[in-house]
Parts: C-alpha cells; structure tokens; sequence
C-alpha cells in the first residue's frame, strides 16, 4: 500500500511511503533479473548476453565509478530532516488525532455534498465515496468555470478539470470547519453567475491560457528534444562520412 503522508497524513513533501504487510512480500519487491542480449563486435559470433537487476523499491548502481551505490527508494537518498517532520506529525497527531480527523472530514463531505446537490444549475458528479467532490454544470447557460471563479472571490481555490468540464473540491483537515460556508457560497456563485453570465468570463479564458501554455511548452520541449537528437545523429554520420573519404 503507498501513502502520501503529506497529505492526509499533515507531513512535508517528499515523504511518500510503501508499506507492506511482512518482510516476506517486501523481499518480493526488492529486484528482479533479466537477460539483455547484445549484439557482438565484429568479428565475434553469436551474442553477448547481459544480466541485469531492476529493483521495484530499491536502486543499486554496482558499476559506477565511484563504487557501489545503494538506496532505499527509487527517488535516492532523503534528507534527515524529512522523515523527522513526518515522524514528529505522526506522533503529535497520533491515531486518535486522524481517527478524530476523518470523522470530521467525512462529516463535512457529506453536508458539502447534499448542499451540491441542492444547488440548481450543478450537479454531483458520480457517487463519491470519500473526500473528493467533483461537480458540472446542469444549465447550458451555467459555465462551470465561472462558477469556480465566483468561489475564489469568495476564499475558495476550487480545481478546475475538462473531459468533462468540472470542478472539484478536496475536503481536508484545513476547510473542514467551513462546510456551512460552501454550501452558502456555492449557491450565491451559481445564482451570481445565472443572473451576469459574463462577470466571471476571465476564468474561463485563464483556463484556456494556462492549458494552451502548458501544451506549447510540452511542444516546444518535444521539438527542441528531437530537434538536438537528429542534429546529433546528423554530425555522427557527416563525420563518418568524412573520415571514409579521408580513408
């Protein structure tokens, strides 16, 4: 099982774990071999063939230079300081602190979600089981992302999603407290935004900019990576040509 202990566990960053339930299905996850198959010099016959270990938990480096290197996750080593802020979370919390938690924390989603569902012009989506609330348009003339934007004037920093367009809330330790004032909130933001449709049009196209952003920085990247590979391949091959005349 993974836990992220910076989140419903209070935590830093980067302190993600993997239980497991015995050291016997932990040693099943420490590495696995195969055989890498290389094709031989010239002059050689057959192929070489190469053993390698790959690790689902640990990483080992036992040829490089600088000796045999090993550590316990995937991410390499982790500063002391980490896992003592985890550690000190967990026991000042402690099991009764999160069992106390979740409580609340579901107690919360439940009344968020029944003030959803009553608000006209949105709905639920799907049937949530936990701490999530995802929730879409029920009214043509209702954008979604307006809706959004009418919540962070009022304090709420709602997560704007598409495919379909949606928000959704994550309910935590930090707003758990304030179940009635999302449900009063997101029914004056559907109202506000029924009654002025365009008041809050900037969030949509603030959606749209930060997408369209990321996808021009992904394609930039690509075109610059492959751009650098064929260059590279490119100046091999223009060598090799020279170096066959020369001969």
């Amino acid at each position: 099982m993974s836990a992220d202990t910076h989140k419903y566990g209070y935590s830093v960053k980067g302190t993600s774990v993997v239980l497991f339930r015995s050291l016997q299905l932990r040693r099943h996850a420490v590495r696995f071999s195969f055989f890498l198959f290389e094709k031989k010099k010239r002059g050689e016959s057959g192929k070489r063939k190469k053993k390698l270990w790959i690790s689902l938990v640990y990483f080992f480096a036992t040829d490089w230079s600088g000796g045999i290197y090993a550590t316990s996750t995937l991410a390499g080593s982790r500063p002391g300081g980490l896992i003592a802020a985890t550690w000190a979370a967990l026991m000042c919390v402690g099991q009764d602190g999160y069992r106390d938690t979740a409580n609340k924390v579901m107690a919360a989603v439940k009344k968020m979600r029944k003030g959803i569902e009553e608000t006209k012009g949105i709905k639920l989506m799907g049937d949530p089981k936990m701490s999530i609330l995802a929730f879409e348009s029920a009214d043509s003339n209702i954008n979604i992302f307006h809706v959004s934007g009418a919540m962070s004037v009022r304090g709420w920093a709602l997560n704007n999603c598409q495919y379909p367009d949606c928000a959704h809330i994550c309910v935590t330790r930090n707003n758990m407290h304030k179940a009635d004032k999302f449900v009063q909130d997101i029914t004056e933001s559907v109202a506000e935004v029924r009654n002025d449709p365009s008041k809050y049009k900037m969030s949509q196209r603030n959606f749209n900019k930060n997408f369209k952003k990321i996808i021009d920085i992904f394609i930039g990247a690509l075109v610059e990576g492959v751009s650098s590979i064929f260059f590279f391949y490119m100046t091999i091959i223009f060598e090799k040509n020279i170096l066959a005349k020369k001969k």
